[in-house]
């Protein structure tokens, strides 16, 4: 009687694993797939991206400029501006706390991140570290428009079909 769910359990599971191998043969073969989702869920993912937009997060950022003299100001504007046309696709911060100028630089989700993007750039900024901050998270996704009609004429969730 125990061997009947096993059995059973044993069945599905070769049935899942051969349609699975049914839908990579027909990808490799040219064909496509038909995704039919509820606009609901995308409506759910871009609404809560726009609710988090900026909410800040714990990471790690590098320092590669901190000073407090007379020409801390404009040493600070001209390291910010050189860093930039460096590496355009990094974020610059620049502030003015407690009496200093300061620059970093990046938006590392973890340490290992933060110490290969270090590497990097150790040699035009020798004296710069890792410190820990809120950071902003980077855009992944592209923006997109909430879905207007969720609902068909007869009042079922509206399907969208998607190739890939």
């Amino acid at each position: 009687m125990k061997k009947i769910p096993l059995l059973l359990f044993a069945f599905l599971a070769a049935t899942g694993v051969r349609a699975q191998d049914d839908i990579f043969q027909a990808l490799q073969a040219g064909g496509h797939i038909v995704i039919r989702q509820n606009p609901r869920i995308e409506y759910a993912v871009t609404s809560h991206i726009a609710r988090n937009r900026y909410r800040k997060h714990k990471g790690y950022r590098i320092r590669i400029f901190f000073d407090n003299g007379q020409a801390a100001r404009q040493e600070s504007a001209a390291i910010e501006q050189a860093f930039t046309e460096s590496y355009p696709s990094t974020p610059v911060y620049r502030e003015f706390d407690d009496l200093y100028y300061k620059v970093a630089v990046g938006d590392f989700r973890n340490r290992t991140d933060a110490m290969r993007f270090l590497e990097n750039i150790k040699k035009n900024y020798p004296s710069a570290f890792i410190f820990s901050n809120s950071i902003n998270f980077r855009r992944t996704l592209p923006p997109a428009e909430p879905a207007d009609e969720l609902k068909t004429k007869n009042g079922d969730a509206a399907g969208k079909e998607m190739d890939l």
